[in-house]
């Protein structure tokens, strides 16, 4: 089984972001719903009443040479963007991130310290959280 090795960019969104992505030549697009869960012992068809946690968003997707790059959009329920953070998939032996590609370079507010758990996908399902770490981020100019 792989090792995840990934690394996350806090981006600030214009509001065009989105539509230049899906522009974009070997990208592709995709809508996820997740919902998160803290029960045991439950029939499958009770689950989604007894989930935690819900998001929503749309993820644009593509390949870079050795990396895999995502550009996830958090989206609230009436379709605004409260979040949006890309990732990068690198080689299992790479430690330091690959520079950003110029297509979002300019959206960059901040790279995430590894393995923080305040920008995994969980704890930006809770929007409130989300909004006040951007909110923090924006303010303070980096990530403390």
């Amino acid at each position: 089984m792989p090792i995840e090795n990934e690394r996350k960019f806090v981006l600030k969104d214009d509001g065009d972001l989105e539509r230049r992505l899906a522009e974009r030549p070997g990208v592709t697009k995709s809508f996820l719903r997740q919902a998160y869960l803290d029960v045991s012992g439950m029939r499958i068809r009770r689950l989604w009443s007894q989930r935690r946690e819900t998001l929503q968003k749309v993820r644009y997707s593509w390949s870079d040479g050795p990396f895999h790059w995502d550009v996830d959009f958090f989206k609230a329920d009436d379709n605004r963007t409260y979040f949006t953070q890309a990732e990068v998939e690198m080689p299992e032996e790479q430690t330091e991130p690959p520079p950003l590609p110029a297509s979002l370079a300019g959206y960059l507010l901040a790279t995430a310290p590894a393995g923080d758990p305040r920008f995994a996908s969980k704890r930006l399902a809770d929007q409130a959280h989300a909004e006040k770490l951007l909110a923090d981020i924006k303010s303070k100019g980096r990530i403390e």
